[in-house]
């Protein structure tokens, strides 16, 4: 289909393509996703159509149920990973057994990564939030991925994942079980 012969044509703004820095060259806008609003200007840029306040505020919401789901998630893992891990290690120290404490010390590490990646994909979407709030994403977009590619001029410090493994959300809760399953080992094994 020719774009003349797309009926969505009249409703484009067309102007040249342009990033949130002001860049117009072809390899800059290859790596930087367009932005709506260009900084200190209030018209659209790029092709992006407009949309109103209704699609913006049902955007929004669909942003907020998926940080929901990612925060629900995040929670439902700790809950199941102290589960776990307080019953391997209950069951190491009356048994004095090291497979219990090695159970406890992998249940709780792998529970930890599962964490970590939640809490990074909802860090994520909350810059995905800001920025749509702003008005700086297309319509209904709900692709995060660019807010954690280093190459990106959306890249987010605060996505990478040691940044987000040393957050207090993360280390205050698995460190402490992981010692616990350590010192549960170590008795085990000088019995």
């Amino acid at each position: 289909m020719r774009e003349r012969d797309c009926p969505l044509m009249d409703s484009l703004v067309v102007a040249p393509r342009q990033c949130l820095h002001g860049s117009t060259t072809a390899s800059h806008l290859a790596k930087c996703r367009p932005s709506r609003i260009s900084p200190g200007k209030t018209e659209p840029v790029g092709n992006l159509p407009e949309y109103g306040d209704e699609d913006r505020r049902k955007h929004l919401e669909f942003i907020q149920s998926v940080l929901s789901r990612m925060s629900t998630a995040s929670t439902v893992a700790k809950g199941w990973c102290l589960t776990v891990v307080t019953a391997a290690i209950g069951f190491s120290i009356i048994e004095r057994s090291r497979t219990g404490a090695a159970l406890a010390f992998v249940a709780a590490a792998l529970f930890g990564v599962l964490d970590v990646r939640y809490l990074r994909e909802e860090r994520k979407f909350r810059q995905l939030f800001d920025h749509a709030r702003r008005g700086e994403v297309e319509c209904y977009d709900m692709d995060a991925s660019s807010f954690a590619d280093p190459d990106s001029a959306q890249y987010c410090d605060d996505c990478r994942w040691w940044s987000v493994a040393r957050s207090w959300a993360v280390w205050s809760f698995y460190v402490p079980l992981l010692l616990l399953a350590l010192v549960a080992g170590a008795r085990a094994f000088f019995r």
